[in-house]
């Protein structure tokens, strides 16, 4: 654990959230104990963490709500220490589809303050918030980021989530540090949007549709589509774009009536969430077959 020697003191600055054009606002560092006045615990400087911190998205990833950053939930993906290029390697393999990827081709390798950015220093063994939903934590150990020490170039910074401190190691040290694969949905991966259900409820030449976030960053809006089979051509079916609600710390629940429909006939439907930037992600299908429904009177 402690084979490496601290050299200096590392101040780390990641982006939170935009505050003005050209600042940051930085987040609080998660410490809340006094040890003297006008220190870290009493001040709390910073913005605060979001109620939920992390959301499981149940296709094993998990999305930090604070930095946006969706990480792997499994700590351990690789199952072992790796050499600094090893860990390179294995996160392009996941994108090349050689390792599993969860569906998403964008991942890489942190840099040490997206990395850095996972730890509470308010807790040690695992340096993690608490009710973290993350698997297999390597404690006796470090993991990689991608940034090379400046001063030593053949070493990484590497960050202990154990107690949350940052330090360098040997890149080609043969007993390795661990991997801990990340994105930020920007380029090749779906967008933003964290959807918790998407469901279609039949009635009498009608289709109900119903879909939640948990979250939503930089969403625009939403599309739906319908088709006559499950693979077959998907037709807009909404005249215009329905707005977003939700944000990147609260989601939204949303319902649609779509009434160009026959009964006893199975419509399926997909669901577009479009971002800011005009990135798209489709989310389906689910299907329906409308029919009167005695008793019901609709």
């Amino acid at each position: 654990m402690y084979r490496k020697i601290i050299t200096g003191i590392i101040i780390l600055l990641f982006a939170a959230m935009p505050a003005l054009a050209g600042t940051v606002q930085l987040p609080k560092t998660g410490q809340t104990i006094i040890y003297a006045t006008g220190d870290d615990g009493d001040l709390e400087m910073g913005v605060a963490w979001p109620d939920t911190r992390f959301t499981d998205k149940v296709d094993g990833t998990v999305k930090d709500n604070l930095t946006g950053l969706v990480w792997t939930k499994n700590a351990n993906l690789p199952n072992g220490p790796l050499t600094w290029q090893a860990a390179l390697d294995y996160v392009a393999g996941m994108n090349a589809g050689t390792y599993e990827n969860f569906g998403y081709t964008d991942w890489r390798l942190p840099n040490v303050n997206e990395l850095k950015s996972l730890t509470d220093n308010s807790r040690y063994s695992p340096a993690l918030p608490q009710g973290h939903p993350f698997t297999n934590v390597q404690l006796s150990w470090w993991y990689w980021s991608s940034t090379t020490n400046a001063y030593r170039t053949g070493n990484a910074c590497i960050v202990s989530m154990y107690i949350g401190i940052v330090n360098y190691g040997y890149k080609f040290y043969f007993n390795g540090d661990y991997a801990w694969p990340v994105r930020s949905g920007q380029g090749g991966g779906p967008t933003e949007i964290t959807l918790s259900s998407f469901t279609a409820t039949p009635k009498s030449v009608k289709v109900i549709l119903n879909w939640s976030t948990e979250s939503e960053i930089d969403n625009a809006g939403f599309n739906l589509y319908r088709s006559e089979s499950d693979n077959g051509q998907y037709i807009k079916i909404n005249a215009l774009l329905i707005t977003a609600q939700g944000s990147s710390t609260q989601g939204a629940s949303y319902e649609f009536m779509d009434t160009n429909v026959q009964n006893r006939k199975t419509y399926y439907y997909k669901l577009e969430d479009i971002d800011l930037n005009g990135k798209t992600t489709m989310h389906g299908p689910v299907s329906a077959m409308p029919r009167w429904i005695y008793g019901a009177g609709k």
